[in-house]
């Protein structure tokens, strides 16, 4: 009798979401297919950084996001200009920041948003400046809500390097050209 209600209850929570993380992820990009997660800085040149959340099978759509990002350059020898994908921002991504998504985007790379760094001088961002998402303040996870129930689900999240070598953390996907033309169409 137990066994069945620990079985009973291990089902239960994976229903819910509560155990589903499968290859979902929160990251960040500077190519088009999500797969690049680095790139060089020059001085007076504008190095855009998209962020995606990578979708699997047990979040095929997405409602909103929470997250912070850390290692995030301070304001002053250089501009930081986000774009998010959506109006329903609370926050920034240096402390915490919410995404809500009305209808809820798709996997299996939901677009969340561009963040454009300008640098103004060649001191701001250094070599091997690594970023991450992590949760945020308000939170012990990285947050994705599943757009069929609205569950919250905890996700890692992904590196990102200026002026150095990183490898991907987020599971490699493919965007659709249509996705991405589309994406590019708002702008």
């Amino acid at each position: 009798m137990k066994r069945m209600l620990t079985v009973l209850a291990l089902l239960a929570l994976w229903a819910t979401g509560a155990l589903a993380q499968d290859d979902s992820c929160i990251g960040m990009f500077t190519d088009a297919s999500a797969n690049v997660c680095n790139a060089n800085t020059t001085v007076y040149v504008t190095t855009s950084v998209f962020f995606y959340a990578i979708l699997d099978t047990a979040i095929p759509t997405t409602t909103a996001v929470q997250f912070k990002v850390s290692n995030w350059p301070a304001a002053g020898l250089g501009l930081i200009t986000a774009t998010w994908n959506t109006p329903l921002v609370i926050g920034e991504p240096s402390t915490d920041i919410a995404l809500a998504f009305n209808p809820p985007l798709a996997a299996p790379a939901a677009y969340l948003g561009k963040v454009d760094f300008f640098p103004l001088n060649p001191a701001w961002i250094g070599s091997n400046y690594l970023m991450q998402v992590v949760p945020a303040n308000s939170q012990t996870q990285v947050i994705i809500v599943r757009g069929s129930d609205a569950v919250e689900i905890g996700v890692p999240g992904g590196h990102f390097m200026f002026n150095g070598a990183q490898d991907c953390d987020c599971p490699e996907t493919a965007v659709e050209d249509a996705t991405w033309g589309a994406i590019k169409a708002l702008y």
